[in-house]
């Protein structure tokens, strides 16, 4: 209010002034005394409350004194006998005084009561919100606020460029910022996830255009949009969340221990939550839905607890370019709700007017006792794709940036249940464990996982963990998981633009401590033979993961060193990085000693055994078989006259054997004296405990002279050849695919 206001209204009760400033709490004040009630305590709070709620000074106190009235003089049913009247029975809800006696019979009369009304300051703040809401809704419809410019606003463009330029395809970012968002708001430890593609029906249609988006937003093209025959929607839905609580207005001073969700996505671009070890920046993520719609509108229909239980808001939003008209600059920011007070300010609709919109517009409802949040994105851009091919692309998205969510603790517990329909039906969403590619990742995250909080699944054999440190000071900073696999025949499905590792894994998959949520696939050394693959996880400890927090840009894409202001935080960042290639490097290829001209060398090349060391294959559905590193010698320079073998290359192939797997070593013998080498292939399965002899006839084994490549599974048979020093040789082994070997090749 301004001061000539204040003191217009303050002219009645100048009498009852007694303060040194005239405030709107002073006049409020005056106006309790000249009605005889008290300027604090009750009085005070309930009269607050109505004048906050838009009422005028004199409503105010006249509501306050009503709401006293019915606390001291609650409605009083005394019945002469309850036994005899079995409807008024005693309620758990009401109370019973004993009165006076009856005169007849001498028994009490019990005074049976109702329940008190709630009349709280925020109940009452809540009842005349609503109560005035309604009026604004009664004709069935919202309306219409496009922002004026004000000092320092941001045009709608530039909100829209919040994000900045992330790497990621707009489809992926919208899965992984919705659902970090919907994660941050969990009420236990899962939730349920939904992104519906689908297309409106004509009522849902016409209660958009006719109910909740009017007026004549003409730059947006939204009324085009909805005036297509058939309008596609994007519905993203989540629940067990707490839904968007706290205020509904962001003009008006907030309680700072009073939550505002609501606030933060609808008007505070860029908000932070304040979730610790979570994930999440609301404005950003509302940002993507802008960007997927082609006209940048939204619905928001949340339902969360207040004070006075459960409460349905439902708003529209929207960010397009900036306009003018003949009076005003616009910033190009749009709402669709009530004004529900004499003041300036935007809220949604509230109650059954928010329940009644929401419930003709989104195909997936809220059961009694519900809290979450559904968003429609209005007419998503679906890039010239059918809605089978984008909903497909959904689905693919979901599975690359989600599967940690997806892979259940030890307890068994899934963190997120998430579908993806197309006009409400399933479309396919494989476990990542039974993913070619994905189901390594799971086995390190399970590794990482059991190092880290002890709630992982046992993980197999064949993965490696690491623990990260730093050294000044000495900390731990988070767990590595590397694991070796071949994948035969990979095929291109065509949605390699929301595939993060299209030219196959050699990845270090980066994600946060207990929010894991995929930041990137971090790019290694890729192993050097056709269909040989490698996987890795990397997941902070507790006490670290702030440092990577508040490294991530606005679409949590990456962890960028330079953003980072605090020294140690900045340290601990580049460590883990630098550690992480150290560790990558050395499991792609390790040292191996070998003796070239007498000498034995360490050098950085995958030798015999490491050749084939930790490879897991998948072969549609058949167990995963493994060749494993034998043990390396260490040491200096030392002479040797002794004849060596060198492996130069291998293979792992497909076998003309049924249900076998075929290895090819290529390598060089060489003896000091150009004497013949005679070599010998040990060969033993390998299980979680040790070595364990083969039966020979599992196994086809052959020597041949030749390059790699010249292998047709013929030549000498057994276990042991012998060749000229300088000759090129190959080693083929067919061999069950079920099983896992254990491959050495000696000189004798």
């Amino acid at each position: 209010m301004t001061e000539r206001e204040l003191f217009e209204a303050l002219a009645p009760v100048k009498s009852h002034f007694y303060g040194s400033k005239v405030t709107p709490g002073t006049v409020l004040a005056a106006y309790l005394r000249a009605a005889g009630m008290s300027a604090g305590g009750d009085d005070w709070q309930l009269a607050k409350a109505a004048f906050d709620a838009g009422m005028s000074f004199k409503e105010a106190v006249e509501e306050a004194s009503a709401a006293a009235k019915r606390r001291r003089n609650p409605v009083a049913f005394p019945i002469r006998d309850a036994a005899a009247n079995p409807k008024m029975s005693a309620d758990p809800g009401m109370s019973v005084k004993k009165v006076k006696s009856d005169e007849t019979t001498g028994s009490p009369i019990p005074d049976f009561r109702l329940p008190r009304a709630d009349t709280s300051p925020r109940t009452l703040l809540t009842a005349r919100r609503e109560a005035k809401n309604s009026l604004d809704t009664n004709t069935g419809k919202l309306k219409w606020f496009p922002k004026v410019c004000g000092p320092g606003d941001i045009i709608g463009d530039g909100a829209k460029k919040l994000l900045g330029q992330p790497k990621l395809d707009p489809i992926a970012l919208l899965v992984r910022e919705t659902a970090q968002n919907s994660w941050d708001a969990r009420l236990a430890d899962s939730i349920d996830f939904t992104i519906n593609l689908r297309k409106l029906s004509l009522a849902q249609q016409t209660a958009l255009r006719d109910r909740i988006f009017t007026g004549s937003p003409q730059v947006l093209g939204l009324n085009e949009s909805l005036a297509q025959q058939e309008l596609w929607v994007l519905e993203v839905s989540d629940r067990g969340t707490k839904g968007l609580g706290g205020p509904v207005r962001n003009d008006l001073p907030i309680d700072p221990l009073e939550p505002t969700d609501f606030i933060d996505l609808i008007f505070n671009i860029g908000a932070p939550r304040d979730v610790h070890l979570g994930g999440g920046t609301y404005g950003f993520g509302k940002t993507v839905g802008y960007l997927l719609s082609r006209c940048g509108t939204t619905l928001i229909w949340s339902r969360c607890r207040t004070a006075s239980g459960i409460e349905d808001r439902l708003i529209g939003s929207a960010i397009g370019g900036g306009y003018e008209d003949a009076r005003n600059r616009y910033t190009g920011r749009h709402w669709w709700g009530t004004s529900p007070t004499d003041h300036e300010g935007i809220e949604p609709a509230l109650g059954h007017a928010a329940k009644s919109l929401g419930e003709a517009t989104f195909s997936t409802n809220f059961e009694v006792e519900d809290t979450g949040t559904s968003i429609l994105i209005v007419d998503p851009d679906l890039g010239g794709d059918s809605p089978a091919e984008y909903a497909a692309k959904i689905a693919e998205a979901a599975l690359w940036n989600l599967w940690p969510k997806f892979v259940p603790t030890s307890d068994g517990l899934r963190p997120m249940t998430m579908q993806v329909q197309l006009n409400g039906e399933n479309v396919p969403l494989p476990a990542p464990s039974n993913h070619p590619v994905l189901s390594a990742y799971v086995e390190c995250l399970q590794a990482v996982r059991t190092a880290q909080t002890g709630n992982g699944l046992p993980a197999s054999g064949l993965v490696s963990l690491e623990e990260v440190w730093s050294q000044r000071p000495r900390k731990l900073l988070g767990h590595l998981a590397m694991t070796r696999f071949v994948l035969f025949d990979q095929k291109d499905d065509g949605s390699s633009e929301v595939n993060p590792i299209p030219g196959g894994s050699h990845h270090v998959c980066l994600m946060r401590h207990a929010a894991e949520l995929v930041v990137r696939y971090d790019e290694g050394w890729a192993l050097d033979q056709p269909g040989y693959q490698w996987a890795g996880v990397f997941r902070p400890v507790a006490g670290a993961d702030d440092s990577f927090a508040l490294s991530e840009p606005p679409a949590h894409d990456d962890w960028v060193i330079e953003s980072l202001k605090d020294r140690r935080q900045k340290s601990e960042v580049k460590v883990a990085f630098t550690r992480l290639r150290e560790l990558t490097r050395s499991f792609v290829a390790p040292s191996t000693d070998r003796y070239e001209h007498g000498e034995m060398i360490t050098q950085p090349t995958v030798g015999l055994a490491e050749a084939l060391g930790g490879i897991l294959v998948a072969l549609g559905g058949v167990p995963d078989p493994l060749t494993r590193a034998a043990t390396r010698s260490r040491g200096k320079r030392v002479k040797s006259i002794r004849p060596t073998v060198t492996v130069s290359d291998r293979q792992l192939v497909a076998s003309p054997v049924p249900a076998s797997v075929r290895a090819v070593l290529a390598m060089t013998a060489q003896d000091p004296n150009d004497k013949v080498v005679c070599l010998a292939a040990d060969v033993s399965a390998v299980s979680d405990g040790g070595d364990e002899s083969l039966d020979s006839s599992d196994l086809k084994v052959h020597w041949s002279p030749g390059p790699l490549g010249s292998a047709s599974g013929g030549g000498v048979p057994g276990f042991s050849y012998q060749c000229p020093s300088g000759t090129e040789v190959l080693l083929t082994i067919d061999f069950p695919a079920d099983i896992a070997l254990d491959i050495e090749v000696r000189v004798v």
